[in-house]
């Protein structure tokens, strides 16, 4: 305890009696300040509660009244003349000032920054995914080809030639899916731990007053921290990769189906649209049949449940019939639901189906034209239309995938805050605040200091608080519950920062120390 300076908050007198300083607390100032015996004479406040206590008769023992137990606990207590070497901890991204930047999107954030840290990977899993999106539009390229074969004279060869090359694209799209989807896992995997680091960084570089506000609990950033981030990996992984994959076969379908018969290409182009909400219909509804009825079966839940815990008084009053009509009752809503729901389905699916089969219909006509019109032959007609009625799954598919990708991207968007806040006080600033061999005294003093929690901003803690604390001194800290002497403690940390007035420490203000 030798040479350190030392703040008592006292919770019993008996421990701080022998101090250098007494400092009595109230309404967040200094009303008194002085030895034992003297603030006896002059402070009601400090004189009643040593009455209440019957510790006046013990003021005159000795200065070990502060205990061995004391001393230990006052040794647990952070020393300001430590000299912390803490390695820093790398953000994956640098923090832009709030509110001083324009919020990027989020894909452009996790897709492109990732791509930043693993290029090679990346490319390298978007090259499988393109080798995997070929297998629909070469295959229908050349099935038409093999159908066609049949009508020459050497119809074993062409078929067999071709059927070698389907062989090859089959196997060569086996190896490249595994591919894909191992890359892209271990880059979604990446891509999460370097956000949880980074968010977790930025956690405990923020002040102490952040983690006060009711989003800010334990348990909220804990959900951010692990739960949230694992949504990435489940985007990169699992999206991302398909999303490519849809890509690379609609491209090439549109490549080979225009080269085939421009003529037919635009024609079969043209009904996309009717393809598009004819899929999106067809997804959408299934969808909704298949939604989650565990709101609609509440009541039987419960009913369940409190059934069971008290089984033994169903069991004596023999309402084991009545239980099961309530129960029966409590279906019927979600009955009439799903009843209502498939009735729905069923006709959004035939719609779907019919305008479907419409748009494949006027397709046909189409070639039926151009082949009539010599504009084209029979076999370019249906081989153009066939890559493109292979390619439509691949366009529906990613119209349903890019708003996944996006409510995916928005669970993110509470850990996206986090990452991009600067605390209100910054660690290592300023990068140098003294010689690392010139040692802090210990002289600490508060001038004007006034303070509010930012949970409470309207209600004072300290209101024009100024204290001298001389190097080596034993200063008390006397005042009752909510007078602001846990507070004075945690400004002299820094935990917070005063709303006005000055925290010094050997004369300089704390805020030019670097904390690190």
């Amino acid at each position: 305890m030798q040479g350190r300076t030392v703040i008592l908050i006292a919770h019993r007198i008996s421990t701080i009696i022998n101090a250098d300083k007494i400092v009595v607390v109230e309404n967040g100032r200094v009303a008194h300040s002085g030895t034992h015996r003297e603030l006896l004479e002059k402070s009601a406040f400090y004189s009643s509660v040593c009455n209440m206590q019957n510790l006046e008769k013990e003021s005159g023992q000795s200065r070990d009244r502060i205990t061995e137990q004391d001393e230990e606990e006052q040794d647990n207590k952070p020393s300001f003349t430590a000299d912390d070497k803490e390695k820093k901890i790398e953000l994956t991204s640098k923090q832009p000032k709030q509110g001083a930047r324009k919020r990027t999107s989020a894909f452009y954030r996790i897709y492109f920054r990732t791509f930043k840290l693993v290029p090679g990977k990346v490319l390298l899993g978007s090259t499988a995914a393109a080798v995997s999106g070929i297998s629909r539009p070469i295959f229908a390229f050349f099935i038409i080809t093999v159908a066609m074969a049949y009508l020459e004279t050497d119809a074993q060869r062409i078929v067999g030639k071709y059927s070698v090359i389907l062989f090859l694209v089959g196997f060569l799209t086996f190896f490249s899916n595994i591919f894909q989807h191992y890359i892209y896992g271990l880059v979604g995997e990446r891509a999460m731990n370097n956000l949880r680091e980074a968010l977790f960084s930025v956690v405990l570089r923020s002040e102490v007053g952040w983690f006060k506000e009711p989003g800010n609990s334990v348990g909220f950033l804990t959900a951010r921290v692990v739960s949230d981030t694992s949504m990435i990996k489940t985007v990169i992984s699992d999206r991302m990769s398909v999303i490519v994959q849809c890509i690379s076969s609609i491209l090439i379908a549109t490549v080979l189906s225009t080269a085939v018969n421009w003529r037919m290409a635009l024609a079969v182009y043209a009904m996309m649209p009717c393809h598009l909400i004819a899929g999106l219909v067809q997804v959408r509804s299934a969808k909704g049949f298949a939604t989650d009825n565990s709101t609609s079966h509440q009541k039987l839940i419960s009913l369940t449940s409190e059934a069971v815990s008290n089984i033994r008084t169903v069991a004596s009053f023999v309402q084991e019939e009545e239980i099961l009509r309530k129960a029966d009752l409590a279906l019927q809503e979600p009955m009439q639901t799903i009843r209502m729901e498939s009735i729905k389905y069923g006709a959004l699916q035939g719609a779907a189906l019919c305008l479907w089969h419409m748009t494949h219909a006027i397709q046909l006509s189409c070639s039926i034209a151009l082949i009539g019109n010599g504009l084209a032959t029979f076999e370019n007609c249906v081989r153009s239309y066939q890559t493109f009625a292979l390619m439509v799954p691949s366009i529906t598919e990613l119209w349903t995938l890019i708003p996944m990708v996006m409510s995916a991207l928005a669970v993110l968007d509470p850990a996206l805050d986090i990452l991009d806040r600067e605390t209100t006080i910054v660690p290592d600033v300023p990068k140098v605040s003294h010689d690392e061999e010139d040692r802090i005294v210990g002289g600490v003093a508060f001038e004007g200091v006034s303070f509010s929690y930012p949970s409470r901003a309207k209600v004072a803690i300290l209101d024009g608080f100024s204290l001298a604390i001389e190097p080596g001194q034993r200063v008390a800290l006397v005042g009752p519950s909510g007078a602001g002497k846990s507070t004075v403690f945690a400004l002299l940390l820094r935990f917070y920062e005063p709303s006005q007035g000055r925290v010094l420490v050997d004369g300089k203000d704390i805020r030019g120390y670097n904390l690190k």
